[in-house]
């Protein structure tokens, strides 16, 4: 009877907790988003140090309701809880490595799961029992990072695959990819290839309803990504031709080569003192890659 008193103790503390801090999380998340200001600190929100202490308190509560209800090793019970539910949540994050904070159902059961499980440990009879249960339980903190490549690998390899648009990347000499990154809502491929301190971004769009070359030449470089935002950048220019489907518009990072692929149009945008030579060439070697290819690169 005692310990289902005190695993129904810790599982309520567990998951009000968790749930707690999950939700605290996301609206944190939901601030920075908000926060316009060049002000550091000003974006951190109340949220934050919540979510610094949070644990430490929860874990206490656990700790005096581990006792309240005579819980064998309150303590140890409570510490592992915590332990458990935290690792629960590193794996957990491990395969949804671009989605954001948990959920905060799913935070709850990790949560409740976790801290009755750290009392259930700590109630076996024998010391070498009690040891394995407690390794047990922290076994996610050892696999989650060896489970946060293949994780971030899959979801990558997911969110390539479902965009719709052709996955192409720059074969220039000396360049490698850095990162690339689906957009799903917007429908923007981006791949940065570098090169030392060179670098060209790679954006892949749908071929805009207007383009019509070299008097509608498509969305400015700075307005295509949620990402590299430029923000106040000036209107597009006209583009020239440059080639058989292949035009050079200036702005003002320098001069942006578009190429199109189809129903898709490619945009290609230099790095600070990136050779202009580098950028032609990479938007004249334009090599189609399968979503699992892509994923592989951009992680490697």
């Amino acid at each position: 009877m005692r310990l289902f008193r005190g695993m129904a103790a810790a599982a309520l503390c567990g998951g009000a907790g968790a749930g707690v801090l999950a939700a605290l999380w996301h609206e944190q998340v939901r601030f920075q988003r908000s926060c316009k200001t060049d002000t550091i600190g000003a974006c951190l929100g109340f949220a934050f140090p919540a979510l610094i202490v949070g644990p430490v308190v929860v874990t206490a509560i656990g700790w005096l309701l581990l006792r309240a209800t005579r819980a064998a090793r309150p303590l140890p019970a409570a510490l592992l809880g915590a332990v458990a539910s935290g690792g629960g949540a590193l794996v957990a994050q491990a395969f949804r490595p671009f989605s954001g904070p948990l959920p905060v159902w799913l935070a709850v059961l990790l949560g409740t799961v976790g801290f009755a499980a750290g009392v259930a440990a700590m109630e076996a009879r024998h010391r070498v029992v009690r040891v394995g249960l407690a390794l047990a339980l922290l076994l996610p903190w050892a696999a989650a990072p060896a489970l946060r490549e293949p994780g971030r690998r899959y979801a990558l390899r997911d969110g390539f695959a479902h965009l719709g648009l052709p996955l192409v990347v720059p074969q220039v000499e000396g360049y490698q990819v850095a990162n690339a990154h689906a957009f799903g809502q917007e429908r923007v491929l981006s791949v940065r290839i570098e090169r030392g301190e060179d670098s060209i971004m790679v954006r892949v769009v749908p071929l805009p309803a207007d383009f019509a070359p070299p008097v509608s030449c498509g969305p400015a470089m700075a307005g295509s990504s949620v990402s590299d935002d430029e923000r106040g950048a000036p209107a597009p220019q006209p583009c020239r031709v440059a080639g058989h489907e292949h035009w050079v518009r200036a702005e003002s990072s320098g001069d942006v080569h578009l190429v199109r692929r189809g129903e898709a149009l490619v945009l290609l945008r230099p790095g600070p003192d990136t050779p202009t030579a580098d950028v032609a060439a990479a938007a004249a070697h334009l090599t189609e890659v399968t979503p699992e290819q892509l994923a592989e690169l951009a992680v490697r």
